[in-house]
């Protein structure tokens, strides 16, 4: 039972120390000391790459939980010669396998595992940190049990520790790949550009604007870009193709799930609006997310989709994106907009 009290100490110390830590994303040779190899030993069987599905209320996700052990120096244990101890600490990250991109993933879930009784329980805390790329991500964990060291099934919990999911996961290999920081920088930019795709385009269209107790349209572009420098997006409206200079230039924020595009004032890269997380932004109502400010009425907002079609012209097939903003407040107007994109299909 000795045994058994250590391990549960040293995992529960590591656990609260380490969420205000940076983690070594290295994996050197551990001192051969029996505390870090009775650790090692636990985490042998744990450590891997299970995958599954993450089902919520309304829809199920494909997903990847990758477990590895990292070395971690515990201010709270120190060798005889007074030097920090270097212990396993083991570290989970989470993947979603749709093509939706989301900070969390880009994040360190702290893991605690208890050989004896199976129990599993991971924890990320932003503690106000925020990435200069990826921004930052809400509080989340993940609680359940692993199951013959081959099978997880867990509950993953918001920062109110409300349910938001529950997942079923299996071991797919026993090696993790790890990447550098810089790997996961690039990795991050071309994921976030696969996912540019479904919405990127220049649409051309009209804007419907409410005049009186009629209605008035003039030509209109929507462009939307992204730039792979910061991982973000951007767009121009403006009155026609041909006036890019004349426009005015907007933030974009893209819900994957419910697939909804955000509009806002341009304020610059590097702050507030960033890709956020359809975790949390699929309980907000869209009518409420999208209204200009009374406070400052030039500002500029907008909201809307996009639908996806393909259609054969001249013997070439073209993907179609149609842009469809149910509301824009701006210096041209406020009124609806609906737009399309031709794009040769490969």
């Amino acid at each position: 039972m000795k045994k058994k009290s250590f391990l549960s100490g040293v995992l529960l110390g590591l656990l609260v120390s380490a969420l205000g830590c940076g983690l070594d994303a290295r994996r050197d040779n551990f001192e051969t000391d029996e505390r870090v190899q009775e650790l090692l030993a636990v985490y042998e069987g744990v450590e891997g790459v299970y995958q599954g599905e993450l089902r919520r209320a309304k829809t199920t996700i494909p997903v990847q939980l990758s477990l590895q052990t990292r070395p971690y120096l515990d201010p709270s244990n120190r060798k005889t010669d007074g030097t920090l101890q270097e212990l396993p600490l083991l570290v989970g990250n989470l993947r979603y396998l749709d093509g939706r991109v989301e900070p969390i993933e880009y994040m360190d879930f702290v893991a605690s595992y208890n050989q004896y009784t199976g129990e599993l329980v991971l924890f990320y805390n932003p503690d106000g940190k925020e990435h200069p790329l990826y921004g930052s991500a809400e509080q989340h964990s993940i609680k359940g049990s692993l199951f013959n060291e081959s099978e997880i099934q867990a509950d993953m919990l918001n920062r109110s520790s409300q349910i938001i999911g529950t997942m079923t996961l299996k071991k797919t290999s026993d090696v993790v790949s790890g990447l550098s920081s810089e790997e996961r920088e690039d990795e991050y930019r071309e994921r976030m550009k696969i996912m540019s795709d479904r919405f990127a385009g220049t649409y051309v269209g009209k804007l419907q604007k409410s005049v009186g107790n009629g209605s008035v349209e003039s030509d209109f572009v929507v462009q939307i870009d992204y730039v792979l420098a910061t991982a973000q997006f951007r767009a121009n409206a403006r009155s026609s193709v041909a006036s890019p200079v004349n426009g005015v230039w907007l933030n974009v924020t893209y819900l994957y799930d419910p697939d909804r595009l955000i509009f806002s004032q341009y304020e610059g890269f590097g702050g507030t609006n960033r890709l956020s997380s359809s975790l949390s932004a699929t309980n907000r109502s869209s009518a409420s997310l999208f209204s200009t400010s009374s406070s400052n009425p030039g500002a500029i907002s907008a909201s809307g989709h996009v639908e996806r079609r393909f259609e054969t012209k001249d013997n070439q097939r073209f993907l179609v994106k149609k842009l469809i903003l149910d509301e824009y407040h701006g210096p041209f107007g406020s009124g609806t907009f609906e737009g399309e994109s031709w794009e040769p299909a490969d």
